[in-house]
């Protein structure tokens, strides 16, 4: 049993404990331990140290210092993020944002709801869209919150799950993917453009050296030299514009 060092000496119980026989179903069990974590093998005061030792050192080093593995400490810092923040109080939400994130190909999506006032976690759901929500809405319209709006992504499936759900919030699309897709609208302009460009630009290069020495008053009006200086021109102007 390890508990917490006594100055840089790591601290370790041996500790006898009895097994009890339930004499109705036959089952033995051990006796709960004071001051012990049950099914652990470290104190309640060894964890509260691990606790606080965590906002100012790393796993790792809290590890070496304490002289345990960082299994133990990892598991620690599980137990207690998942006792303070793996069931949030949703009463008080007003505004909230869904989005999901890719983890890789054996899970690959989660969809995480966050709290848009302080950026707090407060649900997360394996894979993505509607479903994904399905136990969500159940926590929210048993919590009594009252939702003012959601942002999200342009993805239909949130859009309908926030309608059904929240017929009277406001539903706000998130700024990163609007200037996203605004974004990629114009790269696509861009390259249209460039290309009808590039056609255009192989029938007005022909004779363009001669044609730009030449002074505006001896251009040929038979042969289009006004509407071809012009035409290049235009193409100087849209390489300064869009150019790469």
């Amino acid at each position: 049993m390890v508990a917490p060092p006594l100055a840089l000496q790591t601290t370790k119980l041996m500790v006898s404990v009895p097994r009890l026989k339930c004499r109705n179903c036959g089952r033995v069990l051990q006796a709960a331990t004071p001051n012990v974590v049950p099914g652990c093998n470290y104190t309640r005061a060894f964890a509260r140290l691990v606790v606080s030792l965590r906002p100012m050192m790393t796993i790792k080093d809290i590890a070496m210092y304490l002289g345990v593995s960082e299994s133990m400490i990892r598991g620690i810092d599980k137990r207690y993020l998942k006792r303070n923040f793996g069931r949030p109080k949703l009463k008080r939400l007003k505004v909230l944002a869904i989005d999901e994130i890719y983890i890789g190909k054996a899970k690959k999506f989660l969809t995480i709801v966050i709290d848009w006032t302080t950026g707090a976690i407060v649900f997360v759901g394996e894979g993505k869209g509607e479903k994904a929500l399905k136990s969500f809405w159940k926590r929210l319209q048993g919590s009594g919150a009252k939702i003012e709006a959601v942002a999200t992504d342009m993805s239909s499936a949130y859009f309908a799950a926030v309608q059904k759900n929240l017929p009277n919030a406001k539903l706000v699309f998130d700024r990163f993917h609007i200037v996203k897709l605004m974004n990629e609208k114009l790269d696509q302009l861009r390259r249209e453009v460039q290309n009808e460009a590039d056609t255009m630009q192989k029938k007005t290069i022909k004779g363009l050296r001669w044609l730009l020495l030449k002074h505006s008053d001896n251009l040929d009006p038979e042969r289009n030299e006004a509407q071809r200086l012009q035409e290049a021109l235009e193409l100087n102007r849209f390489h300064d514009l869009f150019g790469e």
